[in-house]
């Protein structure tokens, strides 16, 4: 992995990588999942019960889903030429996410309204569009947009800096909101704040996608960031359990900067990348197979991921007018379900009108 100080990391040919489908398809996925139970785990009748402890299981897991979108948007964003071209890349990637920007802030604040009655003063309407959305997930486009206004920049620094210089780099990005803040987390007789966080945290995940999608890890290496997601895991699940009580719910580990969040990502994405490499080096028929649905279904994620709270709100919202109260379990399996064949088929709609790439 480690190449000589004064050598920058080479630029990467990106061919046939099907891991970036499989691992786009999986990330949309527990996303849709974390979403259908979020409700429910911040439900402290529920603590201690089965239910909990299965959702205290997966959360670290599909936590997962949002850092591996930023680690594969930062790894084709830093591994491509023409990024460091500051209005091309802008008026390309940018670009193409302003009308579904506020294509989708319009949607959800009516939805709002319909759905819960909420105030209709266009006031409103501004002044969630500009902060984080009209709706809790949209927060996504607004820190996609701000990672690609630094990705020229962050372009030029891999491309004259060793893997060594940015393994330093992703260090510091995480120095305070994830390692000082896990000092802090596990004592509390000395804080450590010496400075602010000196780059915004999920800078991190962008770098790091872009050192292990063009690393050529050792076996060693390997087992080190496999077991660092075993520990993240394990650390998530106890961590919550520990921190929290029938009277408070205090889930520190759950934080987007987390220290967790990067040795769980990491292992996932290396895991994925290893099983998958190529589209022409799979042998067993089920690999290809995946690939081949994760390739149809990839193309669909972002419509997915924007349109899949509209349906699992609208699907809970149906379920209380007509009177009906599943179980928690059965809800979020329920909602799960709905959320993810809904939006995959109302994203495959979307796809073929004329303006599908416009909004989704």
């Amino acid at each position: 992995m480690a190449t000589k100080a004064t050598a920058a990391v080479p630029p990467q040919t990106r061919t046939e990588e099907a891991y970036l489908n499989v691992l786009r398809c999986a990330a949309m996925y527990l996303v849709v999942l974390l979403h259908s139970f979020a409700p429910f785990f911040t439900n402290i009748s529920l603590f201690g019960t089965k239910t909990w402890w299965v959702m205290n299981i997966l959360t670290p897991i599909t936590r997962m889903g949002v850092p591996i979108f930023f680690m594969i948007s930062g790894y084709l964003s830093l591994s491509k030429k023409g990024t460091n071209q500051i209005r091309p890349f802008y008026k390309k990637q940018i670009g193409k996410l302003l009308l579904p920007f506020f294509f989708w802030n319009i949607l959800y604040f009516i939805l709002n309204g319909l759905l819960y009655h909420n105030s209709m003063n266009p006031l409103l309407f501004f002044t969630q569009l500009f902060q984080n959305g009209s709706k809790y997930h949209l927060w996504f486009l607004y820190q996609i947009i701000g990672l690609y206004l630094l990705a020229p920049f962050l372009k030029r620094m891999v491309d004259h800096c060793s893997r060594k210089e940015l393994s330093l780099l992703l260090f510091l990005i995480l120095l305070q909101p994830s390692m000082f803040h896990f000092f802090n987390t596990i004592q509390t007789a000395v804080s450590i704040a010496p400075f602010k966080a000196l780059v915004e945290g999920y800078v991190g995940f962008f770098l790091y996608g872009y050192l292990l999608g063009t690393a050529t890890l050792s076996s060693r290496m390997k087992r080190l960031i496999y077991l660092g997601g075993i520990i993240g895991l394990l650390w998530s699940v106890f961590g919550n359990y520990l921190l929290s009580s029938p009277q408070l719910l205090n889930y520190q580990w759950n934080d987007g900067y987390s220290i967790t969040h990067y040795l769980t990502s990491g292992a996932f994405f290396l895991w994925i990348k290893e099983r998958f490499p190529t589209q022409k080096q799979q042998s067993k028929r089920w690999k290809s197979r995946l690939i081949l649905c994760a390739n149809q279904i990839s193309k669909l994620t972002f419509g997915i991921y924007l349109s899949h709270v509209m349906v699992l709100e609208t699907f809970h919202v149906l379920l209380n007018a007509a009177g009906i109260v599943p179980t928690p379990a059965m809800q979020i399996i329920s909602g799960f379900l709905v959320a993810s064949v809904g939006s995959t088929i109302l994203s495959s709609v979307l796809s073929r009108i004329p303006l599908r790439n416009s909004i989704i």
